[in-house]
């Protein structure tokens, strides 16, 4: 047979390896007199500012004809009431008038 020969190798056992940390979170800490805390950030969708509702209004004409809408890219007018379509926007009130000059709109709020 061979010759065999035991030579003591020293293995690590342990190998750290050290990652770079780019991105470090956000953390503020209020400090009392004997106890240390987290403060926790409120997340950014909770920290807005919730929007009132505008009001909302149908648009009649003279002839109590209600606006119900596009056709074909241009506005539709039915005389019921059922169908109108509900607005939210002046903009879109001040569009119809510049669209129909010739007829009294008015806005009717819901």
């Amino acid at each position: 047979m061979g010759i065999v020969i035991k030579v003591p190798v020293k293995v690590p056992t342990k190998v750290e390896v050290k990652v770079p940390i780019k991105v470090q979170p956000k953390i503020t800490v209020k400090v009392s007199s004997t106890t240390v805390e987290p403060e926790e950030e409120t997340p950014r969708f909770l920290s807005r500012k919730k929007e009132k509702p505008k009001p909302e209004f149908i648009v009649s004409d003279e002839y109590g004809n209600f606006f119900c809408g596009y056709r074909h890219g241009y506005p539709y007018w039915c005389d019921k009431i059922s169908e109108a379509k509900e607005l939210s926007e002046p903009s879109h009130f001040q569009a119809l008038i510049r669209w129909h000059k010739h007829k009294k709109l008015k806005q009717e709020f819901l």
